[in-house]
């Protein structure tokens, strides 16, 4: 007899035998996986639920075009939106309802902050803070891991970001071509 979870079972019978395992987890530990590669071991989470230092938030040209107001009015929304997580961050502590949407404007927003630059280093400058802010989200996200208040999967998605913001930072620099 068919049942409504029959197709989620054939499709992962198919992915298994077609060589669909997940990636083998050496070095996960009983409460959480492993940490993950970091390609700037210098860029240092702030810690302990401290905010990431920022650059001074680019200026809008007087002659900027519509298009322009309405990146650096997103860019303001964006920032106030993390700000605000921030602060309720402190008396609360994170929202698990909310980790994907608070990730991603972590990721998207720093981004927006770094196109908006006319200067290399002031791009560079804000992608930098981008992975600091995710490394404190992964730090935060592995403590909660291990004490087991939150599914791993939130530290693997944490840990995915991170590493996309990182990758961002090494193609600026032209890294990523070496």
């Amino acid at each position: 007899m068919l049942t409504r979870a029959t197709p989620l079972l054939f499709v992962a019978a198919m992915a298994v035998s077609a060589g669909g395992q997940p990636p083998d987890p050496k070095g996960d530990t009983a409460k959480g996986p492993a940490p993950a590669y970091t390609a700037f071991p210098d860029l240092k989470a702030p810690g302990s639920g401290k905010a990431v230092e920022l650059p001074p938030v680019p200026a809008e040209p007087a002659a900027a075009t519509p298009l322009q107001k309405v990146h650096f009015a997103q860019l303001k929304e964006g920032l106030a939106y993390l700000a605000m997580v921030e602060r309720a961050q402190q008396i609360t502590g994170p929202s698990e309802y909310d980790f994907e949407r608070n990730v991603k404007m972590a990721l998207d927003v720093y981004r927006l902050a770094a196109d908006l630059e006319g200067a290399p280093a002031r791009k560079v400058a804000w992608h930098e803070v981008r992975v600091r802010h995710l490394k404190e989200v992964e730090r935060y996200t592995r403590l909660r891991v291990e004490s087991g208040a939150l599914n791993p999967l939130r530290l693997h998605a944490a840990a995915f970001a991170r590493l996309e913001a990182e990758a961002d930072l090494l193609k600026l620099k032209g890294e990523g071509k070496k």
